[in-house]
């Protein structure tokens, strides 16, 4: 029931085929009019599609835009060229479609992170720091990696850095 609701949408998001460049070949031919009507109904007041459409139609022919394999390359080769101005719906395509989150794992992740992190002992902790120790712990695999790159001084700079900061309680003991 519950996957059910939560991929209901997924129909909804069939305006990123535009951008799939392995079928911009295929696309040259017969343009995805679906993905088009997909992108209207869900952001039609935000793009002018038949702009998109005309701008489409041009990278589609481009063996520049054929070979790249991500959105992201695209989106590269748009800006580092200038091509904002020339190729606006697409941007904007573009930059809505990298921000669309793929899944809520890492959110659940972190959130899973805290739990171990903020007991009952460390429920006095500043939220600066409750962050820091997040943040170190879901990205450990990152921390080994510069550790075995560099020196163990990384490791010590970071417990340093902690070190320096105040706490908000201090505990007297009789």
């Amino acid at each position: 029931m519950q996957m059910n609701t939560r991929f209901e949408n997924i129909a909804s998001l069939k305006f990123i085929e535009l951008l799939d460049s392995s079928k911009f070949l295929q696309y040259e031919n017969e343009f995805p009019t679906s993905a088009l009507t997909s992108l209207q109904e869900t952001y039609g007041s935000y793009f002018d599609t038949v702009s998109l459409r005309s701008e489409c139609n041009v990278i589609f022919k481009k063996t520049t835009f054929q070979n790249m394999k991500s959105i992201r390359e695209i989106l590269d080769h748009i800006t580092s060229n200038g091509l904002q101005e020339v190729l606006p719906e697409l941007y904007k395509l573009c930059n809505l479609i990298l921000t669309i989150p793929v899944t809520t794992a890492e959110v659940e992740r972190s959130f899973s992170t805290l739990k171990r992190i903020k007991t009952y002992a460390r429920s006095t902790m500043s939220e600066d720091r409750l962050s820091g120790l997040d943040v170190i712990s879901i990205e450990k695999e990152m921390l080994k990696s510069i550790k075995t790159v560099s020196t163990s001084t990384f490791y010590d700079a970071v417990i340093e850095e902690f070190v320096k900061k105040e706490r908000r309680l201090d505990f007297i003991y009789k």
